[in-house]
């Protein structure tokens, strides 16, 4: 990737997290500031994802539904554990 395509991506992740709201603190987040964490973030749940993905393909068939969230798929659930990790540090 050129320096042009990844300084293109990086304005996406410093958008997206600009809009960010903290009520804690009345403000939003500084994309700019915060971008080198951001991009290391969404890379590090990327790549989670992906070796949870390949594992559940080792194994040749998907997690059994937890019970009283059946209609919640593991990839949601996989997801629903990285956001309840991010808001509860």
């Amino acid at each position: 990737m050129t320096m042009d395509g990844f300084k293109e991506k990086a304005q996406c992740i410093i958008d997206q997290y600009s809009n960010f709201y903290v009520s804690n603190v009345d403000m939003c987040v500084n994309g700019e500031l915060t971008k080198g964490e951001n991009i290391g973030d969404n890379g590090g749940l990327r790549e989670s994802f992906r070796a949870y993905r390949k594992y559940i393909e080792g194994r040749g068939e998907e997690e059994k539904r937890l019970p009283g969230l059946e209609e919640l798929t593991p990839n949601q659930l996989f997801f629903l554990g990285y956001a309840n990790v991010i808001l509860c540090t």
